[in-house]
C-alpha cells in the first residue's frame, strides 16, 4: 500500500464507543422502586403533620390566653380531622398495596418452591 491508498473500514464488527447494548429493562424493578417511593414519601408526609399538629400545640399552649387557647386548639383539632383521616386512610391503602404485592409476588409455583424446600 502506499501513503495515498487508505485500508477499507470494517463497518459493523464492533460497536461504537456510545453504542454499548443497553441493559434489558426489568418493569418490576422499576415498579417495586415507585411502590417503595410512593409509600415512604406518605409516610413522611403522614410524620411530618403529627410533627407540625404538636408543635402548633406547644406555640398555642405557651401564649397564656385560656380563651385564646381553647378557640386555637379546636380550630387545629378541626383542621386535624380533616387533613389526618383522609391521610391516614390514603397511608393504610398505599401501604396494604404495597406489602400485598410482596406477598403475591410469592404466590403460585415459586410460593410451593420455597414451602416443598423448607419442609424437607
Amino acid at each position: 500500500m502506499t501513503a495515498t491508498e487508505t485500508e477499507p473500514e470494517d463497518f459493523g464488527e464492533e460497536p461504537a464507543p456510545g453504542d454499548e447494548p443497553k441493559a434489558h429493562f426489568d418493569p418490576e424493578k422499576e415498579r417495586e422502586e415507585m411502590r417503595r417511593n410512593f409509600t415512604n414519601w406518605l409516610l413522611c408526609i403522614l410524620a411530618g403533620t403529627l410533627i407540625a399538629a404538636f408543635l402548633m400545640m406547644a406555640i398555642i399552649a405557651t401564649r397564656g390566653d385560656k380563651e385564646a387557647f381553647e378557640r386555637e386548639a379546636d380550630l387545629l383539632m378541626k383542621m386535624m380531622t380533616l387533613v389526618f383521616g383522609p391521610l391516614v386512610a390514603l397511608i393504610g391503602s398505599a401501604v396494604g398495596f404495597y406489602f400485598g404485592s410482596n406477598s403475591t409476588a410469592l404466590s403460585g409455583p415459586a410460593k410451593a418452591n420455597k414451602l416443598t424446600k423448607t419442609h424437607r
